[in-house]
């Protein structure tokens, strides 16, 4: 074969390999990358965030915390509270349902104020000491009849030789702990206030001091209060409880008052505080509110109620549960909405 016939097809070669190469550039530029919707792995935190984005039609997506709870109630069974007692009994199990509406892995304990030797302070009182939802829950406030104290009431020191302990397997390091006072006496632990706040606030390793609530029904500021019904009794009332009410502000807990006559309605948000669910998801994008919002929490749409269902908070750009209803433990949260230009 001569020289010029293998520079001729030696060309020609070069010429193909040029088109075919041109023609892959080609296709590498016409390609499109299209948003795929995945089902959430509900074990896997990172799920939450912007899911997809058509024109302005916007879905953002939300992860509810899978809610392990440890509660641990610190009574205050002085003579004092006799009348209180009944009431907490009475009205025990609205907080017993708000845990079970939330469907959450809750474990119960109780202890006393009481730090003598015969007290019950300091440790959890009962057999078994520690119940959870499989247990008869109705049993827990019996535990509360017991001969009347007669030591100082410790509730700050007593819940806190209990929560260090970590017997029984309680509190659990991964759950949320709320603390629990029901007295008609500020707290009369040795340790400064400030002692209190670092050990209750620490418990759980740093960075997750809000994995703690601490609440009360105990008596109002800033004068104490006294049972309508027992006005007429020289020292029936409930002194101020100061410390404990700088406690319940730290750590973003409620207080209720130890003098209302049902205690109904501060069990119900004492036991949605608790749970440590959230209440405020802020959206991607600033949403309008004019063309609709969808709020499905696992697929169920759930009503826009400031009450009973959601609500859209604009100056935050947030979807609010301010009311009776928080999206369930490990529930899959999605909003959807048009993003106003």
């Amino acid at each position: 074969m001569s020289q010029r016939l293998w520079a001729c097809m030696g060309s020609l070669i070069l010429i193909a390999a040029l088109i075919f190469i041109a023609g892959c550039d080609d296709d590498v530029g016409l390609q499109q990358w299209e948003p795929v919707i995945e089902e959430p792995d509900h074990d896997d935190p990172r799920i939450e965030g912007p899911e997809v984005m058509e024109r302005e039609a916007w879905v953002d997506q939300f992860y509810q915390r899978d809610a392990a709870l440890d509660i641990l109630w610190v009574v205050d069974v002085t003579e004092s509270m006799s009348d209180h007692l009944v009431n907490i009994q009475e009205n025990f199990h609205r907080f017993i349902n708000v845990l079970d509406e939330l469907e959450l892995d809750f474990q119960l304990g109780m202890t006393t104020t009481d730090l003598s030797p015969d007290g019950g302070g300091g440790r959890l009182i009962g057999s078994p000491p520690v119940l959870t939802p499989q247990d008869d829950l109705q049993q827990f406030m019996e535990r509360t009849n017991r001969p009347f104290q007669v030591g100082a009431e410790e509730s700050f020191e007593s819940a806190r030789r209990v929560v260090e302990s970590g017997l029984h397997g309680f509190p659990r390091h991964e759950a949320m702990l709320a603390i629990i006072a029901l007295t008609d006496e500020d707290d009369k632990s040795p340790g400064s206030q400030g002692f209190y706040e670092r050990a209750f606030l620490g418990l759980k390793g740093p960075g997750n001091h809000d994995l703690i609530r601490f609440s009360a029904i105990a008596g109002d500021l800033p004068d104490g209060c006294v049972d309508p019904e027992h006005e007429h009794i020289i020292g029936a009332g409930a002194d101020p409880a100061e410390r404990i009410h700088a406690m319940v502000v730290r750590t973003g807990g409620v207080f209720g008052s130890v003098c209302d006559k049902d205690y109904g309605p501060a069990l119900d948000e004492i036991g949605l505080e608790s749970a440590g669910l959230r209440r405020v998801f802020p959206l991607s994008h600033r949403a309008d509110p004019s063309q609709g919002i969808t709020v499905e929490v696992d697929e169920e749409e759930i009503v826009e109620d400031p009450a009973e269902g959601w609500r859209y908070d604009e100056p935050t750009q947030s979807i609010r549960f301010d009311g009776n209803y928080i999206p369930p433990a490990a529930t899959v949260i999605h909003v959807r909405y048009r993003v106003t230009s």
